[in-house]
């Protein structure tokens, strides 16, 4: 039923012909024998490429879809390290607190003894 990139690049390309032999676009959709949605969204999506160009097209989104499972990009792998990072940073957050914490006292201390 879908059919593959290079028969809509053909159907597109033949649409074009009868265009261009005075028809006007409803005949020539009709003529494809699909709707006209269908038609601007092949021309929007494969319009100006040949069959060479769709192919290729085609290839690297496969590769980066791929490429994206393989490093889970967007999935439970960078939810777990984003996690993870904020676990650390929360960790290195609360003792650099701490920390100053301590040092605010000891130099209030301070001032309290100079005072008096």
């Amino acid at each position: 039923k879908n059919p593959k990139p290079a028969e809509i690049v053909a159907k597109l390309r033949q649409a074009d012909v009868l265009i261009s032999q005075c028809q006007s676009v409803a005949d020539a959709i009709a003529a494809l024998g699909v709707s006209s949605v269908t038609y601007y969204r092949w021309r929007r999506e494969l319009g100006g490429l040949k069959s060479d160009q769709v192919r290729r097209m085609k290839d690297l989104e496969t590769e980066n879809q791929r490429l994206r499972k393989g490093r889970g990009i967007g999935g439970e792998a960078d939810r777990d390290r984003f996690a993870h990072g904020r676990r650390a940073l929360a960790r290195r957050g609360c003792r650099a607190q701490a920390g100053a914490v301590g040092e605010a006292d000891d130099a209030a201390g301070a001032v309290a003894e100079e005072g008096l």
